[in-house]
């Protein structure tokens, strides 16, 4: 099983910085209650960000969306992508694996996007 999680940048009120929130359900605990985003903020357009189920080399949560850069074993060289959900495989364009790990670099970078599209 593994935890249904979401986040997604909500602007701040009254001149304060944005923000994310983060929500969803964690499907082991059957009696846990639903954690869904809340009505009382201003919503924009932006879109909610599904976390891939997996962790960069710093134990931080990787979710959609994110910029990061991939290590491999005995190889010096590093791969930058943006995480997205691929059609095609049914599922995010992200792996685990034992020869290779990742680093969450950053979230809505327009010159990577631009470049990575």
């Amino acid at each position: 099983m593994r935890d249904i999680k979401f986040r997604q940048r909500i602007k701040g009120m009254h001149g304060t910085k944005d923000r994310w929130r983060y929500w969803g359900y964690d499907i082991d605990d059957i009696d846990a209650d639903f954690t869904g985003p809340i009505g009382m903020v201003e919503w924009d357009d932006r879109p909610n960000y599904q976390y891939t189920t997996l962790k960069d080399n710093n134990d931080k949560e990787i979710f959609e969306g994110a910029i990061v850069r991939k290590h491999i074993k005995d190889n010096p060289r590093t791969e930058e992508f943006i995480v997205r959900w691929d059609e095609n495989q049914c599922g995010f364009n992200i792996s685990r694996g034992k020869n290779h790990w990742y680093e969450v670099i950053g979230y809505e970078n327009p010159k990577l996007m631009k470049r990575n599209r």
